[in-house]
């Protein structure tokens, strides 16, 4: 009896390897064949999608030293294996209008769901426009994606801190609002964060004691937001101090120093020893250079404080119980008609630096907290209480 015959259409190595290169294909490039995602207008239209496929198949197939006649793959032919791609589960049986991708990469739908709502936070909520122009590019190739009964453009998590100031270059030329500030040059930030290169900014505003303006060569570590804006976190090149800047206070000069960068390890290093400075302390003040050196050296006394917060002050102090790692919380006696506490002692030790950012936190809860010690903390607090009275006593 004749033995069955096991050829494969293909089994043979040029098509096994046209095959495998298409694959290789849509694994580097995803979204290869859409129709320029980048672009403010809508889809192009005649766009030949498998025309760039085979492009970058070429391109693929030149790099591994596979040598193919020219002109090939035929459009055809290309069209023949996404057509049993699609027959083994690897592409889905629906059309890829904005271009070609295999499955979720390292996601699962659910992980991606959740990738995709973090973006968002960030895109939208914080006016990063690195991260909405990603985002927009990833929502076309999505386009008819199946996320079952989810839906990845449902803001499940919300971020209601907002920038207070314009961040994307973009919206900012399209309603006539342009700011030269460092947001024009984000990715020369980005670039210089991660390859430790030095660059050149200049700061316009420095509203607080106006001693930093002008040009400065710095190495930038981390972009931060907190409240209502992005700072920038860097290294100044000058006295090796940690700074933070509010990103709009610069203007939009940004010019690379050293082209050879000092690497990600040494970048690593830095910024711990930068967050160690914030975890110390309260709010963004890193503090000048000879406290800096002071406190990484264990040498710089810190105050102890100690704060009395009362009702209804008090229930919102006692829900935040890692609001800083030195925070200490004592309830005083219960009150009879309530069954909460009447007060509530919080303790913290911080740098002097954080001193002042602390302050402004005590005294937004006005009327309902008192500073027990130190006693100059408590003779600056007494003396914000009268100039505030004396304020309405003027009216």
């Amino acid at each position: 009896m004749p033995k069955v015959s096991q050829s494969h259409s293909y089994s043979d190595q040029k098509s096994l390897e046209r095959l495998l290169i298409l694959i290789a294909v849509m694994v580097r490039y995803p979204g290869v064949g859409c129709p320029d995602p980048d672009s403010w207008g809508e889809k192009i239209e005649h766009h030949n999608a498998l025309a760039e496929v085979r492009e970058k198949w070429q391109e693929i197939a030149a790099q591994l030293g596979i040598n193919f006649k020219p002109n090939y793959p035929a459009i055809a032919t290309l069209r023949k294996d996404l057509s049993f791609l699609r027959q083994y589960g690897i592409l889905e049986h629906r059309m890829y209008r904005w271009g070609y991708y295999l499955g979720t990469g390292v996601f699962t739908v659910e992980d991606l769901q959740l990738a995709l709502n973090s973006m968002g936070a960030i895109a939208h909520d914080q006016g990063d426009f690195r991260y909405r122009q990603t985002l927009n590019k990833i929502q076309k190739y999505l386009r008819g994606f199946d996320f079952g009964q989810t839906d990845p453009d449902y803001p499940i998590r919300q971020n209601l801190n907002r920038p207070v100031n314009w961040t994307d270059p973009e919206i900012m030329m399209e309603q006539g609002e342009y700011r030269k500030t460092l947001f024009h040059h984000l990715k020369t930030v980005e670039q210089a964060i991660w390859q430790g290169q030095a660059i050149e900014i200049s700061r316009h505003s420095s509203p607080y004691n106006g001693k930093h303006l002008g040009t400065h060569i710095v190495i930038p570590l981390q972009l931060i937001f907190y409240n209502v804006a992005w700072y920038l976190l860097y290294e100044d090149c000058k006295n090796h101090c940690f700074v933070i800047g509010r990103m709009n206070r610069f203007t939009d000069y940004c010019e690379i120093i050293t082209q050879q960068g000092r690497g990600l390890a040494a970048q690593r290093e830095n910024l711990n020893q930068a967050q160690r400075l914030l975890n110390n302390g309260w709010g963004l003040n890193l503090g000048n250079e000879q406290e800096q050196i002071q406190e990484r050296l264990g040498k710089l006394p810190f105050t102890d404080i100690k704060v009395r917060f009362f009702h209804p002050a008090s229930r919102m102090i006692l829900e935040a119980e890692q609001r800083h790692p030195s925070q200490q919380l004592r309830r005083g006696k219960k009150n009879p008609d309530t069954g909460q506490p009447k007060f509530v002692d919080y303790r913290v030790i911080l740098p002097p630096r954080s001193i002042p950012e602390f302050m402004t936190w005590v005294m937004k809860y006005g009327g309902n907290v008192k500073v027990l010690s130190p006693p100059d903390l408590v003779d600056t607090h007494r003396q914000a209480a009268q100039k505030l009275a004396q304020r309405y006593d003027l009216l």
